[in-house]
């Protein structure tokens, strides 16, 4: 630890680093990194010390979750530009995690055209060594599966999404989580294609296996249920998909929070939907109880979302 100590408060006194904003976090001047490379290479050490950050990067870049947004933000640019280095091995399965988290993390940043370079060499590194059945073959090709969907590439989701739904249900069983993911994604891209016969008789399906393997509380479950608010609003059944969005409100704000983005989202979409029905939200009395009760700074922000995303026919998330 008094090494790093040292060895960092030797580069701020020559200026190689500065400290940005009295934090942990430093910036390396251009031209400093520039010549710190050149030298690495003309001692033939460039391929040892990318291979040791690649390392470090294996150990410490979290997973794309909401909670760990902050941390994996302040890594991701790092970790993008070692992908780019000429040095980096993609053939070694030791830097396949680290591939994955990088393109969920783009995914999940809204970065969906980005996302899918990383994602398809991690689905044609894992089926190319370890088969198309094999349980991290599938899962990458259904991360992959799910930037289409991002990206509107409906019918090629769909296409993947059939191919994955086969290999669990045979080699993992009906009842599976990762199944049922499966056919929660499937049942989201039909909703998308406009089968929402389909879509309805799958989500159901889920649901119903979900609340009896995982809990009605679990995100599996409460995923589906999000998607069949949404069939339901393009079916028409206006009082289904109100009642059920009411239930989703107050169990994600028991069991996440009531700013956590999917709680958000569940607000924004029972806002909208009193749009749609022609219920007006715009004054305190008028906000319905599930936004009522949200603080004033988290109502104020949910209002506004609400406002600019009423002007979209659905209002709810893009497909």
């Amino acid at each position: 630890m008094k090494k790093g100590v040292d060895a960092i408060g030797t580069l701020l006194a020559y200026s190689f680093i500065t400290r940005r904003d009295n934090s942990q976090h430093f910036d390396i001047h251009p031209l400093v990194h520039l010549a710190t490379r050149a030298w690495l290479k003309g001692e033939n050490k460039l391929e040892e010390w990318t291979a040791q950050c690649v390392s470090r990067l294996v150990d410490v870049f979290p997973t794309s979750d909401h909670e760990n947004k902050r941390l994996w933000a302040a890594y991701l640019p790092h970790a993008r530009y070692v992908l780019k280095s000429h040095q980096f091995r993609r053939e070694n399965p030791e830097t396949w995690p680290l591939l994955r988290k990088i393109g969920l993390c783009l995914l999940a940043d809204g970065m969906y055209f980005e996302a899918e370079g990383p994602l398809t060499q991690i689905m044609n590194l894992n089926t190319s060594l370890l088969g198309e059945t094999h349980p991290d073959s599938l899962t990458s090709m259904s991360d992959l599966a799910l930037t289409f969907i991002y990206q509107s590439r409906l019918s090629q989701a769909e296409a993947l999404e059939e191919r994955v739904l086969t290999a669990r249900q045979e080699c993992l069983g009906p009842e599976h989580p990762d199944t049922l993911t499966s056919m929660q994604n499937l049942a989201f891209t039909y909703h998308c294609r406009g089968r929402l016969r389909d879509a309805e008789k799958l989500s159901m399906s889920v649901i119903e296996i979900s609340k009896r393997v995982l809990g009605q509380e679990h995100p599996n479950t409460l995923t589906s249920m999000d998607t069949l608010t949404l069939i339901y609003r393009d079916q028409g059944r206006w009082k289904e998909a109100e009642a059920l969005l009411e239930q989703l409100i107050r169990i994600r704000k028991k069991v996440l929070s009531e700013d956590h983005p999917d709680t958000l989202r569940s607000i924004e979409n029972h806002a909208n939907l009193l749009k749609n029905k022609g219920k007006q939200v715009e004054t305190k009395q008028d906000i319905p109880a599930s936004i009522a009760t949200l603080s004033p700074d988290s109502t104020k922000h949910i209002l506004k979302r609400s406002q600019i995303s009423v002007s979209r026919q659905a209002g709810f998330r893009k497909c």
